[in-house]
């Protein structure tokens, strides 16, 4: 399914949902790809690889449980509750209860909670509320200028 403009989705089940513009996901939004380019709101996510880039204003979500994740805040901000996921990658994103068994972090990233086996910092703008929960840590920016 592959959508334009502005759309509510209600328990909505697909193969793959892909929708460019403003939306609005009222209760379970399921397919093996989700990808959601734009600005909006929704209650849960669950997929395969999940995509949400917030080329608008904001895309606030309660919940996100994917094998692969990758929130990408690219004018606006991506905020959701809790994310879990094998794989996760986070560019100007706020999440509050994080669970993955990688999370890559890019800049201006807040994380709540983060309980990860493996973290890898793209950018030093990386804040954590609570003192996170990971085993192996990689770091790949450079602080010298």
């Amino acid at each position: 399914m592959i959508t334009f403009g502005t759309r509510v989705f209600e328990n909505v089940k697909n193969k793959e949902v892909v929708h460019f513009g403003k939306f609005k996901i009222r209760g379970l939004c399921v397919a093996d790809t989700v990808l959601l380019y734009g600005s909006g709101s929704g209650d849960w996510v669950v997929g395969d690889t999940c995509l949400i880039l917030a080329a608008g204003k904001l895309v606030r979500l309660s919940r996100l449980d994917c094998v692969k994740a990758f929130l990408l805040g690219l004018k606006g901000k991506v905020v959701v509750d809790a994310v879990s996921a094998e794989l996760v990658f986070l560019k100007k994103a706020v999440v509050g209860n994080l669970r993955a068994e990688t999370a890559i972090f890019g800049q201006e990233t807040l994380v709540g909670f983060v309980q990860s086996r493996q973290a890898v910092f793209l950018d030093p703008h990386v804040w954590f509320k609570n003192e996170p929960s990971i085993n192996v840590v990689e770091y790949r920016y450079s602080v010298t200028g």
